[in-house]
């Protein structure tokens, strides 16, 4: 090594060490502004305005690295005093932040928050369950990561616990949450990934709820050129949904879903907004005065031919009465002005959405009872020239078509008829007379009215209609009928 490298070589490391600290120091500035502005632009959200929640930042130490802070969630909770109906309660949350140019590559900041209980919280715990499910862990856990443009991702979580209600000792079981959020700095970009492992409640081995695992995936972006119109793609997926209560009499009453899900997809394209959002089960069962069981079930609904530009100034009016009906709230003072804006603003915006001909449909419904399949479809749309002054029947244009077994059909009206003649009847009256026998009259005189005015035809034991409404007109299976005979296809079927 030449004489006078070594100092050279100390000299350079100094210099980039002292820029490295000064880089971090000026990271660190940087985030802990912008920590400041989000905690005090989340305490003044509506949200938290309305309903009296307060977030404040009690402290913030920033080193050359790293920083630690603490905010204070400060909530209104039912009060433990009887003379008092609620009481206030703070929440501490701990901050780990790690900054600097190290982290240049992949974020501006990371942070890791926890909740805290204090010994107020776990006292209020275990006052309610019969020990404290959250030994050693936090209720809530959620690692940040701040971009350079302001972008931000975070991910929560809450652990998995058992624990058993004291009141009655109903058995808690919670299977955890874990969700994953992101956004752009405008938030005209929104992203979010949340999985709940499942929930069950339990008590003396008989009444229960029970959830499967929840998936909700959501992303969407703010439509170009529109200030509350969103597009992209929305899902949810259950796994299970299982209801059930006995009653005092005995009577048992319960749902069960099992494999729902629900997919919507919203797009705008030359100036129109169009949404389909596709629903199915493998089971729906309702249980109460009488149990119904749906074996399959889907269907697709549509919107089409929204104007986009008509819409957006009508959300963004509703969004201006709601804020407005919240400082109404806090005042107690009763102002119309706001909800009359609304409607001045729908009233103004009527032609712009009827001049795209908007659409609503009903598309492949299918219903898989123990009877055999129904079957439907369902189109409205309105074909006027966008004058509201000149909205009739004639401009509403319309297509059903329906199937169902013959036995379903009798099953359902069966149903209704027999609730229908029992209310008619006076106290001790059913024991004179023969519901049963009344019932299958009354379904039988319905159901030859139904086929004799061609509101249905029958073929090999199906029920079918195929209804069109065209300027007015109403025609079913090929006959003109009068617009209310369309109400004849709806009760008591759905």
């Amino acid at each position: 090594m030449k004489t006078g490298t070594a100092p050279k070589i100390i000299a350079a490391i100094a210099i980039a060490a002292v820029a490295l600290m000064g880089a971090s120091y000026l990271a660190g500035s940087h985030i802990e502004q912008e920590f400041r502005e989000d905690v005090a632009w989340m305490a003044s959200h509506d949200w938290a305005v309305s309903n009296n929640v307060e977030i404040n930042l009690v402290d913030y130490q920033r080193g050359a690295f790293t920083a630690s802070a603490r905010t204070d969630l400060v909530i209104q909770v039912p009060s433990q005093e009887e003379n008092s109906a609620t009481e206030t309660l703070t929440v501490p949350i701990i901050h780990s932040i790690r900054h600097g140019p190290l982290l240049a590559m992949m974020s501006a900041a990371r942070i890791h928050s926890e909740v805290q209980l204090t010994e107020e919280h776990i006292a209020r715990i275990t006052a309610f369950f019969t020990a404290n499910p959250f030994v050693g862990k936090s209720p809530l856990v959620f690692d940040t990561s701040l971009g350079w443009g302001g972008g931000i991702r975070s991910r929560i979580v809450s652990p998995k616990f058992e624990a058993v209600i004291k009141e009655d000792q109903t058995k808690l079981s919670w299977g955890g949450l874990d969700a994953e959020i992101a956004a752009d700095s405008s938030l005209k970009w929104q992203e979010m990934d949340v999985v709940l492992d499942g929930l069950s409640l339990v008590r003396n081995d008989e009444d229960f709820f029970q959830l499967g695992r929840v998936a909700f995936k959501s992303d969407i972006a703010l439509a170009e050129g529109f200030e509350r119109v969103f597009t992209g793609t929305t899902g949810i997926a259950l796994d299970k949904l299982h209801f059930r209560v006995k009653g005092e009499n005995g009577a048992v009453r319960g749902a069960v879903f099992e494999n729902f899900r629900i997919a919507g997809e919203a797009s705008v394209k030359d100036g129109a907004l169009g949404t389909e959002v596709k629903l199915n089960a493998d089971k729906f069962i309702m249980e109460s005065d009488t149990k119904e069981v749906i074996d399959a079930f889907k269907l697709s609904l549509l919107l089409e031919n929204i104007d986009a530009k008509a819409y957006d100034a009508i959300l963004q009016a509703v969004q201006k009465n709601q804020a407005r009906q919240e400082e109404e709230q806090e005042s107690g003072e009763e102002d119309q002005e706001a909800l009359q804006a609304v409607l001045v603003v729908f009233q103004e915006q009527a032609g712009a959405l009827l001049r795209r001909q908007p659409a609503i449909s009903i598309k492949d419904m299918s219903m898989r009872w123990a009877e055999g399949m129904m079957t439907g479809n369902l189109r409205i749309a309105y074909m006027g020239d966008g004058n509201p002054d000149t909205l009739s029947e004639a401009n509403l244009f319309g297509d059903l078509q329906l199937t169902m077994p013959r036995a379903l059909a009798i099953r359902h009206m069966t149903v209704d008829a027999s609730k229908r003649i029992a209310d008619t009847l006076e106290d001790g009256e059913e024991n004179e007379v023969d519901v049963g026998k009344e019932t299958t009259e009354e379904v039988n005189r319905e159901l030859a009215a139904l086929l004799e005015k061609g509101i249905f035809v029958e073929k090999g034991n199906i029920l079918s209609a195929d209804a069109h409404l065209r300027n007015g007109t109403l025609d079913i299976n090929g006959k003109p009928q009068p617009f209310q005979s369309l109400f004849g296809l709806i009760p008591p079927f759905f």
